[in-house]
């Protein structure tokens, strides 16, 4: 399973959507019920094996014209707990967070 807290600027930008890139039998995504900041995303394997690296979810904001300016961080964050393999033993895993853009 996977358990990941979204941040973001909500004063900046409002997420829109998520997609959940993966694709596997036996894998429940639970998507938030509401795009608030911040936000859980959550993955449940059931007899499902995923082994390769790749990524697992894209996400979409809106940002109004009015928003100056900058870089914008957004954030994934998780406990290693709430990241394991079958047996319920900590997956190593590496997220890679983001910056919107605004010019």
């Amino acid at each position: 399973g996977m358990d990941f807290d979204l941040y973001y600027d909500d004063s900046v930008m409002t997420l829109k959507e998520a997609k959940s890139l993966l694709d596997l039998e036996g894998c429940v995504y639970t998507p938030a019920a509401y795009y608030k900041n911040p936000t859980t995303f959550l993955w449940d394997f059931q007899d499902a094996n995923w082994t390769q690296d790749g990524e697992i979810l894209t996400l979409f904001f809106s940002v109004p014209p009015t928003v100056a300016a900058g870089d914008y961080n957004v954030t994934l964050t998780f406990n290693a707990d709430d990241v394991f393999e079958e047996n319920g033993n900590p997956v190593d895993f590496a997220v890679i967070n983001a910056v919107v853009k605004v010019r």
